[in-house]
């Protein structure tokens, strides 16, 4: 009797390894998407939690209370996206390049009186913030650590453009 428990627990063992080794190959063939990602982590409290990961763009962004959530997708080459626009700001506002890896140049297409500028780290602290002095206008970089940074554009306080910023 023991024979037959015995035996029965080791097909079963067989039958998962193969299942699992077979469907991995399957899955490697058919070009499932992997993500090979630079970085990420999980953090998990009584109130919640959350994971990230760097190399996602920001498709979409839920906000509910004092929450904020953003969603992306993998892909191969991440360039910089503007993340938000919370006016109807008549003039363009573009930034370049991204990744960096001592500056970012943020070019108005108009007048740059009274726009400020705000860095963030991914923790949500303000690491610099400028008027704008010149068009366009350099931001240096270099002194701060590699990760994702958000650069805000303020007109008189109100908030016009967010851009996502890869700092190698």
């Amino acid at each position: 009797m023991k024979h037959t428990v015995k035996h029965k627990a080791i097909t079963l063992m067989l039958t998962v390894v193969i299942s699992t080794v077979s469907i991995t190959l399957w899955a490697q063939e058919t070009g499932v998407q992997q993500a090979l990602l630079s970085g990420g982590e999980y953090h998990q409290t009584h109130a919640g939690s959350v994971s990230w990961s760097l190399g996602e763009t920001a498709i979409r962004t839920l906000a509910a209370g004092g929450y904020i959530i953003t969603q992306g997708f993998q892909q191969s080459k991440l360039t910089i996206t503007a993340i938000d626009d919370e006016t109807d700001f008549p003039i363009g506002i573009t930034a370049y390049p991204n990744p960096t890896s001592s500056h970012v140049f943020i070019r108005v297409n108009g007048e740059v009186r009274n726009l400020r500028y705000e860095v963030y780290a991914a923790n949500g602290q303000r690491v610099e913030e400028n008027l704008f002095d010149s068009n366009p206008q350099k931001i240096i970089v270099d002194h701060l650590a590699p990760g994702v940074y958000l650069i805000r554009i303020r007109l008189d306080n109100q908030l016009v453009k967010t851009f996502k910023v890869v700092k190698n």
